[in-house]
C-alpha cells in the first residue's frame, strides 16, 4: 500500500502543482498583459520540486526509516531558501509591477506546500 501511496503522492503533486500554477498564472496575465518566460521557468522549478522532494524523501524511507522526519524538514527548508533565491535570480529588481508576478508565484507556492505536507504526514505515518 505505501508504494500505491507514493505514485499517488507524485501524481497529485504534479496535476495539483501544474493546476495551480496555471491559475496563478491566468492572474499575472490579467495583471500584467503579459506572462514573462522567467515566470514560466520559475513556475516550473516550483512544480518539479515537489515530485523531487518525495522521491527523495521515499529513498530515505527506505534506508533510513528514523530520520524520515527530519529529511522532510531539511527538504522542506531548502525549498523555502531556494524560493526567495530564485525569485531574485530570475526577475530584474527594476521591472515594472513586479509584484504582480511575484504574489500570484508565491501564494500558489504556499498553498502546494500546505497540500503537499498534508499528503505527506498522511504517506509518512500511514500504519500497516
Amino acid at each position: 500500500m505505501g508504494a500505491i501511496l507514493y505514485k499517488a503522492i507524485i501524481f497529485k503533486e504534479i496535476f495539483y502543482g501544474l493546476l495551480i500554477k496555471g491559475a496563478a498564472g491566468l492572474i499575472v496575465f490579467i495583471e500584467a498583459d503579459h506572462v514573462p518566460r522567467t515566470w514560466v521557468y520559475l513556475a516550473l522549478a516550483i512544480v518539479a520540486s515537489f515530485p523531487v522532494g518525495t522521491y527523495i524523501l521515499n529513498e530515505v524511507r527506505k534506508h533510513w526509516f528514523n530520520s524520515t522526519g527530519f529529511f522532510y524538514v531539511g527538504i522542506s527548508f531548502l525549498k523555502m531558501l531556494a524560493i526567495p533565491l530564485l525569485i531574485i535570480l530570475f526577475f530584474d529588481k527594476d521591472h515594472q509591477h513586479i509584484e504582480a508576478f511575484v504574489i500570484p508565484l508565491i501564494v500558489a507556492y504556499l498553498i502546494l506546500l500546505a497540500m503537499d505536507t498534508k499528503w505527506k504526514i498522511k504517506w509518512l505515518f500511514w500504519r500497516k
